[in-house]
């Protein structure tokens, strides 16, 4: 569309990303960029050596009143570490993607109205939460980015006072963190296993298979084939770079709804005080194309409207569909779209843009994390020189604090 005001946003990037983002959407020559600082001011970056995490966490939150999130790479580890801070007497709750959509709704409500002190999450939390007197984030593993620590540590603090952002080191994390690349990054061979898993599960065969999409029983996959998660998402991005197929890891978070009936039969609806009325009345007010393409809805949204419980505005969402509505639940699997036929194996060809250049990003990203780690200058410094700014010592990081 010519002559059209764009703007790109981002809350964490380097300048080789700003400068693709740039490149990728085509900005005219004399496009601006704007900047704000890296510095958190309030915010003390913290690394903690420690053969007990579970011990020093428990310290930390001893030491540090009021709400925190405490992030692990693991769905098990989540867990865990949840129900051992109960069993130490601390209110915590656990987070994942692998929850039912209405728990997760009750979850985070309770964690950000102080229900609930500590929720312990994978990198599945955090998005779009505005929740300002979270005293400390802690990190049980270190995330594969700076970026990615830098956006779930800033989670703390959003208040402007003192607050934390601590990452917890194990004996052998930094060994295990340079061996990342190697341990996660899928070969070329792993690769092709995948697309072979993938057309073989879905029986779909050689010269057959263009535009067919698929919904992924993930972990049904990995049990069946063998494979590593991290290794699987890593080669269905390859994958997806390299134009054989499409992979959406959340397609469809929300509940979709159409109403098949004719437009006058919603009156019913009007004067009615039953909860399945209440919601069908909200879906008609506040989404437009309910009677023609249908619509994706929000329980949280309608769950303020209608001032019924989350948990009630799902099964209500359900029930519609015995009264006209087409209803189609969440979807927590993967989506998966083959965008050409199936190939044999000796003619999948993977470009060196989809697999060396992300190999050797990877590493550059992994390497970063180990320096930030490791580092005995100051952390907030650090971040900023990472992120292209000038930075100063903030004074309140681990390393400022042990120099004075």
């Amino acid at each position: 569309i010519p002559h059209v005001q764009v703007i790109a946003v981002t809350a964490s990037a380097t300048a080789a990303v700003v400068a693709d983002i740039c490149e990728q959407l085509h900005f005219r020559k004399g496009y601006r960029i704007f900047k704000t600082s890296f510095e958190r001011k309030n915010l003390s970056f913290v690394v903690r050596k420690t053969d007990n995490k579970l011990k020093e966490i428990c310290h930390i939150l001893s030491a540090v009143p009021g709400s925190a999130v405490i992030y692990s790479r693991t769905r098990k580890g989540v867990e865990e570490y949840a129900g051992k801070l109960r069993a130490a007497g601390i209110s915590a709750e656990y987070f994942h993607a692998g929850l039912d959509p209405v728990l997760k709704t009750e979850r985070q409500a309770d964690w950000v109205k102080g229900f609930t002190r500590v929720l312990v999450a994978t990198n599945a939390f955090g998005m779009g939460i505005d929740k300002g007197d979270v005293r400390v984030v802690i990190h049980t593993e270190f995330p594969d980015s700076m970026e990615a620590y830098y956006q779930e540590a800033g989670r703390a603090g959003r208040d402007g006072k003192r607050a934390y952002a601590v990452a917890l080191l194990g004996p052998q994390d930094i060994t295990d963190i340079k061996r990342r690349p190697s341990n996660a990054f899928p070969t070329i061979e792993y690769i092709k296993r995948v697309y072979e898993a993938l057309c073989n599960r879905f029986q779909i065969a050689e010269g057959d298979g263009e535009g067919v999409s698929v919904y992924l029983d993930e972990p049904e996959f990995l049990r069946s084939w063998h494979f590593d998660k991290g290794r699987l998402r890593s080669s269905l991005e390859i994958l997806s770079l390299s134009n054989y197929l499409t992979f959406e890891p959340y397609p469809n978070s929300q509940p979709y709804l159409r109403y098949d009936q004719p437009r006058w039969t919603m009156d019913r609806f009007l004067n009615d005080d039953s909860p399945a009325a209440k919601v069908a009345v909200e879906v008609l007010r506040n989404y437009e194309g309910l009677f023609s393409a249908g619509v994706f809805v929000s329980v949280d949204m309608l769950a303020r409207r209608t001032g019924l419980e989350a948990r009630m505005v799902a099964k209500v969402l359900g029930y519609l569909r015995n009264v006209g509505f087409y209803y189609v639940p969440p979807r927590k699997e993967p989506r998966i779209t083959f965008k050409m036929i199936r190939v044999p194996l000796d003619r999948l060809v993977i470009t060196t843009a989809s697999y060396e250049n992300r190999l050797a990003a990877f590493k550059m990203r992994i390497e970063k994390v180990a320096e930030y780690l490791e580092t005995h200058g100051c952390r907030q410094e650090f971040i900023s020189e990472y992120f292209g700014m000038e930075g100063t010592r903030c004074g309140c990081c681990d390393n400022c604090l042990q120099k004075r």
